[in-house]
This record gives structure tokens, C-alpha cells and sequence, in this order.
């Protein structure tokens, strides 16, 4: 209430003050709509950097995804702090763009559907709560999307890896080779060493490239 009384003072002032304005009975002048228009135009804008939230969370969100895809690829784990912090990010915006109970409840379903996958051996127990901190910071009516995209993804990459392993093993290892040093060189030894093998997907990188789908 305070901000709005030097508005209202300046509006009277100026229309006193406008030789053009009609005068009503008792010699109060009426209002003249140019210095309303004015006035309004010069109001604070309400919620000061609230609305920066909504645009500014997902770029962050996606961000970490794409940390956590780096991290899977060269370890085969994904740290549990991106996915809290991931879904904090997520619970911010839904708040502030006032959809939060439908994210809850999307995010609850698909914990549930990862979680099942999980339980057959399907996905990893890291990989069942990005899914869903990442359902949680998917902007409002892209959740059908995100799913889509990173069931897609995965799928590519699955392809990838079958196709890749093949090759690996067929490429005969010099047993002679040294060690390499540099980290570029070690985790593509890794990755041979995994592909030989049959190792599990880094489905992290199929959830990163679903998210950034839906915010691009």
C-alpha cells in the first residue's frame, strides 16, 4: 500500500495542473485518462525475480543431466545429489508456475513404472530417481515428450552398444599395449572393456537427451 500512495499523489498533481482537463462541480478537476495511463505504466513489476525461476531452473536442470551422463559414461554411477538437486529445481519451478500437484503426480507415476523396471533388472536404482527428478523439472504438459524422447534415446543407444560390442569383440586386443595415461584414453579403454563384455547401458545420457529435446 505504501508504494501506491506516491503514484496517486503525482496522478492528482498533474491533472490539477492540466489547463485541458473539464472542471466538475466544486471545482475539482477530472481525472484525465493520459496521466492514469502514466501512472500505471510506472508500477513495480509484482514478484520481483520470481519469474526469472521459470526459464532459468530447466537450463540449470539440464545442465546437471548432462553432468550426470558424463559421469555414467566414465564411472556407471550418478551421483545422488544431482538427482536432489535436479528435483529441487524442479519443485522450485513448479511452485512458482503453480503447476505443482500435476508434476507430484507425474513424477509419482513414473517412480513407480522405473521403480518396477528396476525390480526386473531393467534399469538402475540411479537411473529410476533422475527419471523422476527430471519429471519433476520438465516444463507443465511435456512429461508424454520426455518420456517418448528418452525411450527413444535409449533405444538408439541400446543399438549403439549391441552394434559396438560386436565390433569389440571382434578387434583383436595387443595384449603388448601400454596402459594409457591421459583420462580421454583410460575411459575409451573403459568403454572397450565394457562393450567386450556386455556392460549395462549409461542410461543417463538417454534421460539428458530427452530432457534437452523437450526444452529445445
Amino acid at each position: 500500500q505504501h508504494w501506491q500512495q506516491p503514484l496517486i499523489a503525482s496522478r492528482i498533481s498533474l491533472t490539477a495542473f492540466d489547463p485541458g482537463v473539464p472542471f466538475r462541480q466544486g471545482g475539482v478537476p477530472a481525472p484525465s485518462s493520459h496521466f492514469s495511463l502514466s501512472a500505471n505504466l510506472v508500477q513495480p513489476m509484482p514478484n520481483g525475480w520470481l519469474p526469472l525461476i521459470v526459464p532459468a531452473a530447466p537450463l540449470a536442470c539440464a545442465g546437471l543431466l548432462l553432468l550426470a551422463a558424463l559421469h555414467d559414461i566414465m564411472a556407471r554411477t550418478v551421483p545422488n545429489w544431482v538427482a536432489v538437486v535436479v528435483a529441487l529445481g524442479g519443485l522450485g519451478t513448479r511452485i512458482v508456475d503453480g503447476h505443482l500437484l500435476g508434476s507430484l503426480l507425474a513424477a509419482v507415476a513414473v517412480f513407480a513404472i522405473t521403480a518396477f523396471c528396476w525390480r526386473r533388472g531393467w534399469l538402475g536404482g540411479a537411473d529410476v530417481k533422475l527419471i523422476a527428478a527430471a519429471t519433476l523439472a520438465v516444463p507443465q504438459g511435456q512429461f508424454g515428450a520426455f518420456i517418448v524422447a528418452m525411450s527413444f534415446s535409449g533405444s538408439i543407444l541400446a543399438i549403439l552398444y549391441l552394434v559396438g560390442g560386436r565390433i569389440a569383440r571382434a578387434v583383436r586386443r595387443d595384449a603388448a599395449m601400454p596402459r594409457p595415461t591421459n583420462l580421454l584414453a583410460r575411459a575409451i579403454r573403459a568403454e572397450l572393456w565394457r562393450l567386450r563384455r556386455g556392460g549395462p547401458l549409461p542410461y543417463a545420457c538417454a534421460i539428458a537427451a530427452g530432457f534437452t529435446f523437450v526444452l529445445f
